[in-house]
């Protein structure tokens, strides 16, 4: 089993099935569709994980991501917002990934499909930069592919 390969810091760790009946609740409303339980269902399936950051024994944040040939891919970062505590949970999930998971995976490109709102957080404090043209998705409106170069392991 992978989960017992990769070493997180404290309150950093896989989702589990107990978590399906805790709560967390998104800044986006359209996150709020999907629930733990989703995240748990998705973390089964192939070549894909969910990690979440917990802080006294509440989840904080939640990272959803997919393992692919030539690079990892963040499908979804949820930050708890019923928690004051939470801010910069998600940025520590994401250094999770690029620490720890793309390390494991031998993966030296993280990319993510950012929301307009908070594509400037991804370049500034993240270190994400643009790739592609940005498009208009349905559900989640202008989305902005970014991508961030890990050097070699």
């Amino acid at each position: 089993m992978v989960a017992g390969k990769m070493r997180f810091p404290s309150g950093i760790r896989f989702v589990e099935k107990n978590d399906i009946h805790k709560h967390i609740k998104s800044f986006v409303s359209e996150m709020d569709e999907f629930t733990l339980a989703d995240y748990y269902r998705w973390s089964l399936e192939e070549n894909s994980h969910v990690i979440v950051r917990e802080i006294d024994g509440n989840i904080s944040a939640i990272l959803y991501l997919s393992i692919h040939d030539d690079h990892i891919m963040i499908e979804m970062v949820v930050r708890n917002k019923e928690l004051v505590s939470s801010k910069g949970s998600g940025g520590d999930l994401i250094k999770a990934v690029e620490t720890i998971i793309a390390r494991y995976y031998e993966k030296n490109e993280i990319r993510l499909e950012a929301m307009e709102q908070v594509a400037d957080y991804y370049a500034k404090f993240l270190k994400y930069e643009k790739y592609g043209e940005p498009y208009k998705d349905p559900d989640w409106g202008l989305l902005v592919p970014m991508k961030k170069l890990l050097s070699r392991f």
